[in-house]
């Protein structure tokens, strides 16, 4: 009895330590060119799939400025977001962080591709802040690389293998007033990256920097563990005593048989719990090679998802399932709330009875525009079996309404300038389409664009429609 209340009590003040550690974090920023602008806070699920995880949503004042409050138990990586431009630094927990966003020029932010990343200047500057000291490091970093790029690019092992030793020790000394746990951490995780360089055996980097108890929390720790272990499990698979493996995948579907396979067949890693997280990662680089199955790869990361080691494994294998199957084929459309041209409210899960043909269109893509005008066609005639969903994520929709206007495109019309729509469905370039079923699964992803003769897909789909419509016919 007295046994079973100590372990009570234990686990209570295990629970408590862990709400006493998380503090309040404050971010006070202020964007002069950014007024009444929507902008969320974003950490991670997971710093593997670095799979984006929304903590807050504001809209800045008349001025610019605005602030977010949030409780943070540990260093993380986060970053601001509006539209697809973003601003990544590090908080610490309790503290409070007085920002400058840097403005873009105009048309990086027209840009539809990938996230840009804008620069922010922090006004309470402190040079024992870890993002202070991580920015100095950097540089620091940057110029050893730089003054010994020759050396690096002519393999001149020996060579390089003494001016590491010494930066590592010159690296301990300018930097030791710096006692920040996790920028200490930072730098420990550069100089497995530089053992690299002099090819130091994988064994020896293992057990130097990764054999320890996992830093989950810590983006730099496992992205330097992403970046050592680059197809791990694909490497294991072309040795003798992993042979196995592909099998284990391809044939058996069986988590527990490539267990085995890969514990057999590597002789470095001896941390249960760090080679599961390395096969979750060798699973998605070899979802889309050739030597793999899909479907094997999916049966096997659902068993992960059920049986993992850590909590953390499992988080990482599902968001590494949800990635890898993200807008395919007989997966669910993902679902968007916005507000169309007429200022109706327009949700596309609240579209299902009907097929949806979605696509995104700019007037910076004259091909755009053309398959716009032949969507109006195809609205005409299958508007009763199919609902159009065009989106243009233009900044200045303009000239886009001017376009639909003019052309009399009278379907749903979404103006998307902040890009949330785009974003949610990954959008690089356009025109993009895509093809969902009545009960809102994806048909086809992308889909063809009218030019590619989407009609027949629609003649087809009517075709059946009517059919199962007669009386006394079979389905």
């Amino acid at each position: 009895m007295k046994k079973s209340k100590s372990i009570i009590t234990l686990l209570v003040l295990l629970f408590c330590s862990r709400i006493l550690l998380a503090q309040e974090t404050n971010i006070i920023g202020n964007a002069p060119y950014l007024p009444n602008q929507v902008l969320a806070l974003y950490g991670y699920d997971d710093y593997l799939t670095l799979t984006p995880l929304k903590k807050q949503e504001i809209t800045s004042d008349a001025n610019g400025k605005f602030s977010f409050a949030f409780k943070n138990s540990s260093t993380s990586l986060v970053f601001l977001k509006y539209k697809n431009v973003k601003v990544s630094f590090y908080c610490e927990p309790g503290k409070t962080y007085r920002l400058r966003i840097l403005k873009l020029d105009s048309i990086a932010n027209q840009n539809l591709s990938a996230d840009i990343e804008a620069e922010a200047i922090f006004q309470n500057y402190d040079s024992l802040e870890l993002n202070q000291l991580i920015a100095k490091y950097n540089k620091y970093l940057d110029n050893f690389y730089l003054d010994n790029s020759k050396l690096i690019v002519v393999k001149a092992i020996k060579v390089l293998y003494k001016k590491i030793e010494d930066f590592k020790k010159q690296t301990q000394k300018d930097f030791a007033y710096a006692n920040n746990a996790y920028f200490k951490s930072y730098i420990k995780s550069s100089f497995a990256a530089l053992d690299e360089i002099v090819f130091t055996p994988k064994a020896s980097i293992y057990k130097e920097y990764y054999s320890g108890v996992l830093q989950y929390h810590s983006y730099d720790y496992i992205q330097g563990i992403s970046s050592h272990f680059t197809d791990y499990l694909e490497q294991l698979g072309l040795t003798k005593k992993g042979a196995s493996i592909f099998d284990d995948i391809n044939i058996r579907h069986n988590y527990d048989a490539l267990k085995k396979s890969v514990s057999k067949a590597d002789s470095i890693v001896t941390n249960d719990t760090l080679r599961e997280l390395l096969v979750i990662k060798g699973l998605g680089e070899l979802y889309y090679k050739a030597s793999t199955k899909k479907y094997g790869v999916e049966l096997v990361l659902e068993q992960i998802i059920k049986q993992a080691l850590s909590k953390q494994n499992k988080t990482i294998a599902q968001n590494t399932l949800s990635r890898l199957t993200y807008l395919q084929i007989n997966s669910k459309a993902p679902d968007f709330d916005t507000i169309d041209a007429t200022g109706t409210a327009i949700k596309l899960s609240s579209l299902t009875g009907k097929m949806v043909y979605l696509n995104f269109w700019s007037v910076n893509s004259i091909s755009s525009m053309e398959e716009l005008l032949a969507i109006k066609k195809l609205n005409e005639k299958y508007n009763g079996i199919i609902s159009f969903v065009s989106v243009c994520s233009d900044e200045d929709s303009d000239a886009a309404k001017s376009f639909v206007k003019k052309n009399k495109l009278a379907w749903n019309m979404v103006y998307d300038k902040d890009k949330k729509v785009a974003n949610i469905y990954t959008i690089k370039v356009v025109p993009a389409f895509f093809l969902i079923d009545k009960d809102g699964f994806l048909i086809k992803s992308p889909a063809e664009s009218p030019s590619q003769n989407i009609e027949d897909t629609f003649r087809d789909m009517s075709q059946k429609k009517e059919k199962k419509g007669k009386v006394g016919e079979k389905d």
